[in-house]
């Protein structure tokens, strides 16, 4: 009898033990970063989704129109039982008045992302949210529906269990999410791309509805009954996108759920889609996702329906305050970041940086040779030594200065670590900048976080925006 005493202290111990572990190592820069950083009750609309919902639905212009303060709460492919759960642990803090919910995800199991099948990503972000009751229904959802998981999903500490290396004091207090600065966009991921227009196809024609998958039928009820249960009201948007025929009867049949349940449904895939003035060509950054100019038009249209429909919970003066300096922070990625983005050229593009007081940049040189003639003149025009594997940094005041940057190399630009492992400059296990290339890090004070990652060729510059998906 001692014994078995014994060993259920030991057990009890050892899953304390790691559950507290996990807590601490795991990284706080999870794509609902920004809503465990808000103030708690400060949120008046949630919009739930996937990819589709962080490049599609823009924050910080709802407040600036409509002072309607909203999150976008979402995880990359996020199918509909993770939506749900989602939702959950967003109402652990928040009490939103609102709740907007993509319905892309009612096409898994009916279109090319099979329940069965879905790609890593699915789930190494999914799992990112807090330790808590949603995070192990959300595992509990997955063993039922036999979607590829992994143990380190659930238990944290086996996937970031090199952490301590990274630990800041914050890490060690309870809401440690907070003050990581990333919450300015409040869940947008911004691109100005357009798609290739050949990449246009139209499926228009498909008149006609399929039943979803039984699993997803089954948590969108479940979402339902938690909108009455809460007393929050929900919105149902198919955010616009090229979607396949497959996809296109699953969201008929969305129309036809909605219709039969009496909710609002804003679909930008269907009857809404003229009515905005959508233009693919113009408003698509790819086959699946919106470009800013497509968000903002898809982001003032909900806005307008929400104003002109429902009564907001007033929030507090210091809430109001934060979002309102959020969006003179986004006003800066209009104007000074898109011009940036736009840049051909590397050396006007370093000179830009070296005139802002607001841009810190590191430039990582892995080929001198192919760096360009341009480029190389600027940096030794400022006493730069250009050679293989060096780290040049352009400060906030305009100085630049250099590092070497051989194997074994660390450094930290805005509170995020880059390092070098055989020849390759690694970011969160991301390669930056590959052997025997050159990319440049931009990061800007004002909005606390990098704007992009640009490859250096021959003066030439390979843009690649900033996305939670690499820097998270």
């Amino acid at each position: 009898m001692k014994n078995t005493v014994k060993f259920i202290l030991f057990a009890a111990a050892a899953c304390l033990m790691i559950f507290g572990l996990s807590c601490l190592f795991r990284s706080r820069a999870c794509t609902i970063s920004s809503l465990y950083e808000v103030e708690n009750d400060s949120v008046q609309v949630f919009v739930v989704g996937g990819s589709h919902v962080n490049a599609g639905f823009i924050p910080n212009l709802l407040w600036e129109n409509y002072q309607i303060s909203s999150e976008n709460v979402y995880s990359w492919n996020q199918p509909i039982w993770a939506a749900y759960y989602y939702l959950q642990e967003g109402l652990r803090t928040q009490s939103p008045d609102v709740v907007v919910l993509d319905v892309f995800a009612m096409c898994y199991g009916r279109s090319y992302i099979a329940p069965d099948a879905m790609v890593r990503d699915t789930y190494s972000s999914a799992f990112t949210i807090r330790p808590g009751l949603p995070l192990y229904g959300m595992a509990v959802a997955n063993q039922r529906v036999d979607a590829e998981h992994e143990l380190s999903d659930y238990i944290n500490l086996f996937r970031y269990h090199t952490r301590w290396k990274e630990l800041f004091s914050k890490d060690y207090f309870y809401n440690s999410y907070r003050d990581y600065g990333i919450s300015t966009l409040h869940g947008y991921g911004i691109s100005t791309a357009k798609i290739e227009t050949e990449s246009i196809s139209d499926f228009t024609f498909v008149d006609w509805s399929e039943e979803p998958y039984s699993y997803c039928a089954e948590y969108l009820e479940k979402i339902v009954e938690l909108s009455q249960k809460r007393g929050f009201e929900l919105v149902l948007v198919s955010l616009p996108y090229n979607y396949e025929a497959t996809e296109k009867e699953v969201l008929n049949w969305v129309e036809e759920y909605a219709e039969n349940k009496g909710l609002p449904f804003l679909n930008y895939n269907g009857k809404d889609r003229d009515r905005i003035g959508f233009d693919p060509a113009e408003d698509l950054q790819d086959k699946g996702h919106l470009n800013y100019y497509g968000a903002a038009k898809v982001t003032l249209d909900i806005g307008a329906f929400l104003s002109e429909h429902y009564r907001f919970t007033e929030i507090s003066e210091s809430a109001k305050e934060s979002r309102s300096a959020d969006s003179a922070r986004f006003n800066r990625i209009e104007k000074e970041n898109f011009v940036m983005l736009s840049q051909e050229r590397a050396p006007e593009f370093i000179r830009e940086a070296v005139n802002d007081e607001l841009y810190q940049l590191v430039l990582f040189i892995g080929d001198a040779e192919t760096l360009g003639t341009g480029t190389a003149a600027f940096l030794q025009a400022a006493g730069i030594d250009v050679c293989d594997r060096t780290a040049v940094f352009i400060d906030y005041d305009g100085s630049i200065r250099a590092e070497s940057a051989g194997d074994g190399y660390e450094t930290v630009v805005g509170g995020y670590r880059f390092y070098v492992r055989d020849g390759s400059v690694l970011s969160n296990e991301r390669e930056v900048c590959a052997p025997g290339t050159n990319a440049a890090v931009l990061y800007d004070a004002l909005i606390s976080r990098p704007v992009e990652y640009a490859l250096v060729h021959e003066d030439g510059l390979e843009h690649t925006e900033f996305t939670l998906r690499f820097w998270g």
